[in-house]
């Protein structure tokens, strides 16, 4: 039985879903502090009322009211009577229409509790489960499997939602998550959803390849705008209908946030013929010609970069360059610039970035962290970085906001630093000027192993090199060269000269993902002159450039406290010259 047969049993015409359930009912509901799922058991006549609506615009499919019914939202006795119920309303119509049992993405991605919830609806005589609204699709066949292989009655729709540009909120393509979805045997048909309107969704399946899964779409009535704190969107079902069946080759078509019966009713007007087959979508013109970043280039030609972070200043001040003319005369291949580092606000990193290219002729390497932006506004700065042809970029999760500001400054956190990366890697399949993906690696880490697990993730997700964090004693030395023998890919060794007693011991104690040897510690005095502790860390540091220098492919130096003549001198000691080609 082919995967078409399996999902409607007929191929004549495309299966029409209701809309959304979910905001349809947030409309009708008297008590708006109820949750939508909540309404199975305190309002059970109006969510029949919805299904039936539905019904009659003509849906051929509903789905139940249990989207967010999972033990994270609710106590797990009462998202368990949601479901039942849920299952219950919804199943009332079985005889009219299909039932698909609806099943929501979770804050936390565990197992268990999305096969807690199917098996409860599976109880409750749900066979056909829409899986909707999900950023990726790893987790999701795998509990499919398992699933699947239990109960081998079931029908399976995954649905993934997609931005406008084509992206989940997790940085995938939409190209990608199909790609898995029809890979896998237990998916009966496949689709998109939610955050994107009608005319976005068919534009991005217009660059989709034919796929054996039946392909499907339900899209949100347009995009919301905020009127008295509710998100409300414009009527507009003609449109959608309009633009919807515009779509070709889909085996099911339905709603989104936003669209009421009356969208659904427009919809089967237009939709005429089955799901024909959709011819490939024709190849894009290629970019003809790719930049490299310069330390890339760098690094291909074989040599031992050296990059000098030197952060942008706490004031608006053109003081901070007074001292950029040591980072010229030293010929560094980049000047790494952090975001915010401790979650305090600095000068813009990418704005320090243009004026140290432009004006100094420095190569940048931008530091970009997920904390403070959101995915429109980091797409918006890669794509200005683009053009000015800044392409080294450094992707960390990022410090959290200080507690003591919370109250006014709220950190974003969409992405982790490996999710960032497999965003900006698809970017760069339509840039002219490409970044190369650089990311953290703790070498102070306490299970290494794991350290080095979460680096071969990054790796697949497109990071290309690693700057280590500072290296200060025996083990970090050790775990670079393991990282060495088992990422092979570049690996610039952290190198931060340590300047006091009391710069060392804030380091070690204060500061995450620092780890500084006894021996080290015990070599600074609390009575030591600023020279005397200058002169005791650069030594340290020389010595550590030393021992790991047959290791990395190039040394990332920390400057202490914005002195960067500590930096020079700690070159001037590691012998620069001719023989090492620094400058």
């Amino acid at each position: 039985m082919s995967r078409q047969q399996r999902f409607t049993g007929k191929i004549e015409a495309p299966l029409i879903f209701d809309g959304a359930t979910g905001t349809y009912l947030q409309d009708k509901a008297s008590q708006e502090d109820w949750g939508i799922e909540e309404l199975n058991l305190k309002a059970p006549d109006l969510v029949l009322a919805a299904h039936k609506a539905y019904i009659q615009a003509g849906a051929g499919a509903i789905k139940t009211n249990t989207f967010g019914a999972n033990p994270l939202r609710y106590d797990k006795d009462l998202a368990l009577d949601y479901l039942r119920e849920g299952a219950r309303l919804a199943l009332s119509f079985k005889e009219e229409v299909q039932v698909y049992g609806s099943i929501g993405p979770m804050e936390a991605d565990k197992k268990e509790d999305y096969l807690f919830v199917a098996e409860a609806l599976y109880e409750a005589g749900i066979r056909n489960f829409l899986w909707e609204t999900f950023p990726e699709a790893s987790l999701l066949l795998d509990l499919l499997k398992d699933f699947k292989d239990r109960h081998p009655d079931t029908v399976h729709i995954t649905s993934f939602a997609v931005f406008p540009s084509g992206e989940t909120r997790l940085g995938l393509l939409a190209s990608q998550v199909l790609d898995q979805a029809d890979q896998s045997p237990e998916v009966d048909a496949m689709g998109l959803n939610c955050i994107s309107g009608p005319y976005h969704l068919v534009k991005i399946l217009e660059d989709l390849k034919t796929y054996e899964t039946p392909l499907g779409l339900m899209p949100n009535s347009g995009y919301p705008t905020m009127v008295e704190d509710r998100l409300v969107y414009k009527e507009n079902p003609v449109y959608f209908a309009e633009t919807l069946s515009q779509a070709k080759g889909l085996s099911y078509l339905g709603g989104c946030c936003g669209t009421d019966p009356s969208y659904i009713k427009e919809l089967i007007k237009r939709v005429k013929g089955g799901p024909a087959t959709r011819e490939k979508a024709p190849e894009k013109d290629q970019v003809k010609v790719r930049t490299k970043s310069h330390l890339k280039a760098q690094l291909e030609a074989g040599k031992k970069v050296m990059v000098v972070e030197y952060d942008p200043p706490q004031e608006a001040t053109r003081d901070y360059f007074d001292q950029v003319g040591i980072l010229q005369k030293l010929r560094v291949d980049a000047v790494t610039l952090a975001d915010c580092p401790i979650g305090r606000p600095r000068m813009d990193a990418s704005l320090t970035a243009m004026i140290l290219k432009r004006d100094y002729q420095l190569n940048p390497l931008v530091h970009m962290t997920c904390r403070d932006r959101n995915i429109n506004a980091i797409k918006a700065l890669l794509l200005g970085l683009s053009l000015e042809e800044i392409q080294d970029i450094l992707l960390i999760t990022g410090d959290p906001v200080p507690q003591a500001d919370r109250e006014e400054v709220k950190a974003v956190f969409q992405f982790n630093s490996a999710r960032l990366a497999a965003f900006v890697n698809n970017l760069n399949q339509s840039l002219e000027n490409p970044f190369t993906i650089s990311a953290a690696l703790n070498i102070n880490a306490r299970n290494f192993d794991k350290e080095l697990e979460k680096a071969k993730r990054k790796i697949e997700s497109g990071v290309e090199v690693f700057l280590t964090q500072p290296i200060m004693g025996k083990d970090a030395i050790e775990n670079i060269k393991e990282a060495k023998k088992s990422l092979h890919v570049p690996i610039l060794g952290g190198i931060m000269p340590l300047v006091s007693y009391r710069n060392a011991y804030y380091l070690h104690s204060q500061v995450s993902g620092m780890q500084v040897d006894q021996e080290v510690l015990d070599s600074f005095d609390p009575d030591m002159t600023r020279e005397e502790g200058e002169s005791r860390g650069l030594n340290w540091a020389l010595k550590f450039m030393e021992e790991i220098e047959d290791w990395v492919d190039g040394f990332y130096l920390i400057t202490p406290f914005q002195r960067l003549y500590v930096i020079e001198r700690l070159l001037e000691k590691y012998g620069q010259g001719e023989e090492k080609q620094y400058i």
